[in-house]
């Protein structure tokens, strides 16, 4: 970034009257024929003095800055890629040598458990030097581990990889994908298989995030995570039936470009039943050649109605709220009013109520607003 600025602005007026008192002479010799070499010359010395003089007073400030950019490549060396570490550090080998301006490079290995390899802008080790516990893959926290490695008032961009197996914290990887993306992190992925052959083409979903449980009428999502080794164009299609039922009903179908790497795609599952609903995802591409890993399957329970605390001030605020949740939450009014300054305040009292709602009324008129804060502040953070 490129920037030019003057403490002083109002001085570059300065520069009418000089650049006048040096131009009409100028003239004026014209007319009489008087084009020296001399003159020219000294005309052109005294307006970069004029220039110099003026830019000077007006305090004149040039800023160039260039933004650093650290990249850290984050390296799978579990027991499940042991066959692929000669084919990793070529990967980075490659990313070193292709590294942009004012960039630096470092590398974390992960299993089991993280290890800094490589300091950033240090000299690159093999990743076959990394002492880490095998036993298991942790992507998610491998990718927490190297978010706060970072510093502020830089580029910041994590390389991913991986074979995509993970044996810990499996339900983990889309919300720490999600994590990057909130501290403005840059993901990108290589996937990696000993076991596919040169040629073979993948595409799989390697996990599907969504709530155990939600209510009537609320709107949720299941987040699904594909991984690829070359871009492809995916179609994904979302089967429901209510538990035991005998057959699956499609309701959505998404076709998609994916990039190689992990992709982050998101259904929006309808919630206008009750019931336990079971739940297959599937995944088909022309370009890809292994049939593995192409389907997946969860459940998530439909329940009532939310149960809604409403404490307000205000005898509009129950058909406002009514409409805003389309009547689907039963709505519990507690008024605040002149005549009642009391409201349910235990954890036993406010524990049958999902949210609660304050509209149109100042808490401190609240009699018992000490215990109920403490209440809700419990409510909210433990259970």
């Amino acid at each position: 970034m490129k920037s030019i600025s003057f403490d002083n602005p109002y001085w570059l007026i300065m520069a009418i009257p000089l650049a006048l008192a040096l131009i009409i002479p100028f003239i004026i010799s014209l007319s009489k024929d008087n084009k020296s070499r001399g003159y020219i010359t000294s005309l052109i010395l005294h307006s970069v003095i004029i220039a110099a003089v003026t830019l000077a007073a007006a305090g004149l400030t040039y800023t160039a800055v260039m933004t650093r950019t650290k990249i850290y490549v984050v390296a799978d060396v579990s027991d499940s890629s042991k066959n692929n570490l000669d084919e990793i550090d070529r990967y980075i080998a490659e990313i070193a040598e292709n590294l942009p301006q004012n960039s630096k490079l470092g590398i974390v290995c992960f299993g089991k458990d993280q290890v800094i390899l490589t300091s950033s802008g240090k000299e690159i080790k093999s990743v076959k030097e990394a002492v880490v516990d095998g036993s298991g893959t942790d992507i998610a926290a491998a990718l927490d581990y190297t978010s706060y490695i970072f510093s502020e008032g830089e580029l910041k961009r994590i390389i991913l990889i991986t074979d995509g197996l993970a044996t810990e914290n499996e339900g983990g990887i889309i919300s720490a994908v999600e994590r990057l993306a909130a501290k403005d992190i840059k993901l990108d992925t290589v996937y990696i298989d000993a076991n596919l052959k040169a040629g073979d083409k993948e595409a799989q979903i390697s996990e599907v995030e969504a709530s155990g449980s939600t209510y009537l009428g609320y709107e949720t999502d299941a987040k699904v995570l594909v991984e690829l080794n070359t871009d492809a164009d995916v179609i994904l299609e979302l089967y429901a039936r209510l538990e035991g039922a005998d057959e699956y009903e499609k309701i959505k179908t998404e076709a998609t470009a994916c990039d190689a790497g992990m992709n982050l795609l998101t259904f929006r599952l309808p919630t206008d039943e009750e019931g336990v609903f079971e739940y297959k995802i599937t995944l088909s591409s022309s370009e890809d050649t292994i049939g593995e890993n192409n389907e997946f399957f969860f459940t998530q329970r439909v329940c009532g109605k939310r149960k809604v605390l409403l404490v307000s001030g205000d005898d509009n605020d129950l058909y406002q709220i009514n409409q805003l949740y389309r009547n689907d939450a039963d709505i519990t009014l507690v008024k605040v009013n002149q005549y009642n300054h009391t409201v349910p305040f235990t954890l036993d009292d406010l524990s049958q109520y999902d949210e609660f709602i304050l509209s149109n009324v100042d808490v401190r008129e609240i009699s018992n607003v000490g215990a109920f804060i403490d209440s809700i502040d419990t409510l909210v953070s433990r259970f």
